[in-house]
């Protein structure tokens, strides 16, 4: 079995009003058994007074099952399929000690689709997993 997989990514960085810069992000890929898909990220940043800054990023992505994850004959399984996800981040940056230092913190959620784990015995798709924390 072989697999390919094509792809193409482009990105816009726009800086507003001085103050602001939003970055653009699209993917697509085609690959040849699991199709194609097209993911995203935008990605905004404020900069605000006092060397506070805000960001975020909002996005999804899409990974194929590798061919060792399919076929191997210890742990494979070849009815894997793909894993989606769709995610945010938002945070806080502020300057210390006149921008020498910088402290920050930051939440993300993601949430995956068919998300490819280990269960012990082999690999497996579960239906929906989230992940999130600061």
């Amino acid at each position: 079995m072989s697999a390919r997989t094509t792809g193409i990514y482009v990105e816009e960085r726009m800086g507003i009003g001085g103050r602001a810069l939003v970055a653009l992000g699209l993917r697509a890929d085609d690959h040849s058994r699991f199709g194609g898909v097209v993911t995203y990220r935008l990605s905004p940043v404020l900069n605000l007074d006092r060397g506070v800054r805000l960001r975020g990023s909002i996005g999804s992505g899409f990974r194929a099952p590798g061919l060792s994850q399919l076929l191997d004959p210890a742990f494979g399984n070849p009815d894997l399929e793909p894993e989606r996800s769709d995610g945010f981040e938002a945070g806080i940056d502020v300057g210390l000690g006149e921008g020498a230092w910088r402290a920050g913190a930051t939440g993300f959620a993601t949430r995956f689709e068919d998300l490819i784990v280990f269960d012990g015995d082999a690999l497996r798709n579960v239906g929906e997993a989230r992940s999130r924390g600061i």
